[in-house]
Formats: C-alpha cells, structure tokens, sequence
C-alpha cells in the first residue's frame, strides 16, 4: 500500500489577535505534497493567543500535524 506521510512539525508565531504571523517547518514531511498542505492550511488557522498577565501576547508554539488515517 501506500507509505503514509511522516508528521510535519510546524513553529508558528501566534499574534494577540490568535492569528498566524510567521511560520517556521521544524520538521518536514517525507511527503513534500504534504508539508506543503500543512504549511498553507497553518496560515490561515486561528490560535488561542499566550497569556501573560492575564493578557493575550504574540508569542512561539509548536504543533505538530499527523496525516489523516484512511
């Protein structure tokens, strides 16, 4: 069968706004197809923004996107 594409792990700068300013690939996929997949849909996803103080902050995470499962 087919080789399922290895997980793709994505740095993503998060605005207060929980949007995504900046995108980093920390780990790629062994599927280019699929890396770049992630990295278009990261774009445009909406975040919960990090808390300092009780304020929401710009600030780094890490998310890791698995492939679907037929």
């Amino acid at each position: 069968g087919r080789t399922q594409p290895s997980p793709v792990v994505l740095i993503v700068k998060v605005s207060r706004q929980g949007k995504t300013l900046a995108l980093r690939t920390r780990q790629a996929s062994n599927d280019p197809a699929f890396t770049r997949a992630v990295e278009s849909y990261a774009q445009g996803m909406s975040w919960t923004p990090a808390m300092r103080e009780g304020q929401p902050v710009d600030g780094w995470t890490q998310a890791p996107f698995q492939p679907d499962t037929p």
